[in-house]
């Protein structure tokens, strides 16, 4: 058996088995120990390379970030504060106070993202926006120092307080109707200098409306968002393609959007001291007239038409004539007191303030008919009152469709009459 094998082997030989066996665990214990010590060198070397390219500024899609903006890698602290005396003061304050640069403007690349708009209202010359904005730019004083280098973000008010304490582009919205309302606030500064600030806001947009084809109107809703205090030769915007749009789900009550544009450009106002580089966001959208069409214009048109069947009744019959025409005028009035209500007060016929005026002439002129025939019909002249209610017939149709059919093609824009170049 294996204890009367072992009891056999002389006890020198056994004696060194045991030590050669002891030998290959030793070996094999600082094998595995060499090989941990040796995944972790490599892994170090591969981490201070991997932090080493996020120092550069790594793969960062933004125009705006240092790697774009400085390839060849970003000045010194140093060589940057040779621009300035001002800048020679390390200090947050000053940080705070000095763009990144002077030689040149600082590029801030800027994406807007529309959730919705809401409350479009023409009276007030208003709508509301909710939207995320993105801001990129590039500040290598704020390069990081951490080994290895490490990205720092921060998160509502810290986000807040801590754009107090460095540069930023200072954004603002020009045609907002009061400030801008922020609900979630983001702040990164990348290990290269690169800083990515994003907000959700809400804000009130002042619009200027052309109404003059209203109910088949279009109109723009511009955002136009500049820096308030640096002008363009500290702060140059460049729109983030990839950044501006709309959510899949964007719907705007009553309207339809028709086209969104961005374009950025140097503007001088009366009351800027020099040009200021501005965001213009520009969404075309045109108005769903079904309301109107169905439920004002169509039922106006038959309410017109139907005043002209007192052509077909007695002449005698003035007190009938006069109740269908008189009944037509005060619905028309109480039509144009609904229209009022949707519309501001603009000094200009809209497309719909033709009709109504057109609707409401034509069965005023029936009035007029009305006593001519019966004036004629009390002369004894009743062959003359036929022979106008025939002709009336006719031309109180033909003058109103094609009065309507004028009114279309001066007031209406060519792509709604189906008409190409």
């Amino acid at each position: 058996d294996l204890k009367g094998f072992y009891q056999n082997i002389p006890s020198d030989q056994l004696t060194k088995s045991k030590q050669i066996t002891n030998k290959q665990n030793l070996n094999s214990i600082w094998f595995f120990a060499l090989a941990f010590f040796f995944l972790l060198f490599t892994f170090s070397l591969f981490d201070t390379a991997f932090a080493s390219q996020r120092l550069k500024g790594g793969d960062h899609p933004s125009i705006g970030s240092c790697s774009k903006v400085y390839p060849n890698g970003a000045p010194s602290k140093e060589a940057m504060a040779e621009e300035t005396e001002e800048e020679k003061d390390d200090s947050e304050e000053a940080i705070a106070a000095v763009p990144p640069r002077f030689d040149e403007p600082t590029l801030v690349d800027l994406g807007l993202y529309i959730v919705e708009v809401t409350e479009v209202d023409p009276i007030a010359n208003t709508f509301k926006i909710e939207a995320f904005m993105d801001l990129v730019w590039c500040d290598p004083r704020l390069v990081s120092k951490d080994k290895p280098p490490k990205e720092i973000e921060y998160l509502e008010e810290d986000a807040a307080d801590k754009l107090k304490e460095i540069w930023w582009p200072d954004v603002g919205i020009v045609n907002a109707s009061g400030g801008r309302e922020i609900e979630n606030e983001e702040l990164i500064i990348y290990p290269d200098g690169t800083v990515e600030y994003r907000e959700k806001f809400s804000a009130l947009m002042e619009a200027h409306y052309d109404l003059i084809q209203f109910p088949f109107d279009k109109q723009h809703l511009e955002i136009e968002m500049e820096s308030f205090a640096w002008d363009y030769k500290i702060v140059k915007y460049h729109a983030h393609k990839s950044k501006i749009g709309f959510s899949a789900e964007f719907k705007i009550p009553e309207w339809e959007i028709d086209n969104v544009k961005s374009k950025v450009e140097d503007v001088k106002e009366i009351r800027d001291r020099s040009a200021f580089s501005e965001f213009l966001l520009d969404i075309e959208v045109d108005r769903i007239s079904g309301f109107y069409l169905w439920k004002v214009i169509l039922p106006l048109m038959i309410l017109v038409m139907v005043s002209w069947s007192i052509f077909w009744m007695s002449g005698d019959s003035l007190a009938d004539r006069m109740s269908v025409s008189l009944t037509g005028i005060l619905t028309i009035v109480a039509y144009q007191f609904l229209i009022s209500e949707i519309l501001p007060r603009v000094p200009y016929f809209t497309f719909m303030d033709a009709i109504l005026m057109l609707s409401f002439g034509l069965i005023a002129l029936t009035i007029l008919v009305n006593i001519i025939i019966n004036i004629s019909d009390l002369g004894g002249n009743d062959s003359t009152s036929l022979s106008i209610d025939r002709a009336c017939r006719v031309l109180f149709p033909a003058f109103y469709f094609g009065a309507l059919a004028i009114m279309a093609v001066v007031y209406l824009p060519e792509s709604f009459l189906g008409w190409t170049h």
